[in-house]
Parts: C-alpha cells; structure tokens; sequence
C-alpha cells in the first residue's frame, strides 16, 4: 500500500509539474505572440490604408464625375445619357418578359401538381412531385427565377426602381423554396393548395399581378 501510495504522489507530481511548465511557457510566449500580431499589424497598415484611399479615391471619382454630367461639364452632347436610357428600356423589356414566363410558369407548376395527383387518384404528393412534367416545369422556374434575379441585378436604373428592388429581394427566396417543395413530403390531404412559391408570387387572393413579396410565406393553408 505504500508503494502504490508513492507511485501516486509521483505521478501527481509529474503532471503538476508538467502544468506548472506550460502555464509559464505560456505565459512566457504571451508577450511574444502579442509583439508578433502588433508587427504584422504595423506591416500590413500602409496596404490596408493604401487600398481604403484607392476605394475612396474612385468613389469620389464616381461622385465627382456625376455632379460633373449634373452641370453639362461632362459629355455636353449627352451621348451617355441617351446610351443609359437605351439600355435601361431594353433591360426593362428583357425583365417584363422573364418576369411574365416566371409567373405563367409558376402557376402552371402548380396546376400540373394538383392535375395528376388527382388524376393519378395519389394520396401522397410526392407521387406528383416527381413526375416528369412537374420535375420540368419546377425545374423551368427555379431557373427562371435566377435569370430574373440576374436581369434586375444588371438594370442600370435599378436604384431608382422601388418595386424592382422588392421583386429582386423576393426573388431570391425562389430557388430553394422550388428545391425543397413541401409536396415532396405531404399527403394529399395536408398538401397546400397553393404552395409558397405560388403564395408568395400571387398573394393570398391568388392575383396575378402582385408584385412578388420580399418574404415568402411558409404556410399556405
């Protein structure tokens, strides 16, 4: 027994010891480390620094060169101006029509769900949802909603657009709400009639021309 007792007091004292070493190791390295960070701090302000002048510098460039068009003082003939106009009326053209074939194709989606659910006499939604057509069409929108999201994000005038920039925030909930449709998982019964994407796209009343929410709505009892 006092052999055991012995063998234990040694090994206590080891990894008393062995803690005793590395808090002053610690201790010890601490004032280096914090000298190290301090010089690489020290090393990387003047690129830092350098780079935030850069940014400002071309951002007061761009503001600069905007009062500058505001007075006539740049481009007098109005050469730039004419070429936004044109390009935001084409933009807009492109974004009118993405935004009709998305919202046509959502609503199709969604009758195509129901139409061989009950066709098919299913009980389980899934059975809908992963049927070709209905693969196609969820496919088509989710794929639409990112063009969309796409032509918006390139609209020259997009600031001056509240709705648009609604409709570009909304939008981005459309992919993977479409990936992760709730009628993969519910019974006929349960099934939404009208799931979020459509939801969200139409309203409540189910009206066509809302403009699509910056949320979309998770229950669509």
């Amino acid at each position: 027994m006092p052999e055991t007792l012995r063998i234990a007091a040694v090994v206590i004292g080891a990894l008393l010891a062995a803690y005793l070493l590395l808090l002053a190791a610690v201790r010890a390295f601490r004032p280096l480390n914090s000298l190290l960070a301090r010089a690489g701090m020290a090393l990387a302000s003047p690129f830092s620094a350098s780079f935030w002048r850069m940014n400002q510098n071309s951002r007061r460039a761009g503001l600069e060169s905007e009062i500058r068009r505001a007075l006539g003082n740049e481009d007098p003939f109005g050469d730039d101006e004419r070429r936004q106009v044109v390009a935001a009326a084409v933009a807009s053209q492109e974004i009118n029509i993405v935004n009709q074939k998305l919202r046509q194709s959502v609503g199709r989606c969604l009758q195509t769900h129901w139409s061989i659910a009950e066709g098919a006499g299913a009980k389980d939604m899934a059975e809908a949802a992963r049927h070709p057509l209905s693969r196609h069409l969820r496919n088509r929108v989710i794929d639409l909603s990112e063009l969309l999201i796409e032509r918006i994000g390139q609209y020259p005038l997009l600031l001056d657009s509240p709705e648009l920039v609604r409709l570009h925030v909304g939008l981005r909930w459309i992919p993977a709400t479409c990936a992760t449709c709730p009628y993969w998982s519910a019974t006929v019964a349960e099934a939404p009639k009208i799931c979020p994407t459509a939801r969200a796209m139409f309203g409540p009343g189910h009206n066509k021309q809302t403009v699509i929410d910056a949320e979309v709505i998770d229950s669509c009892d």
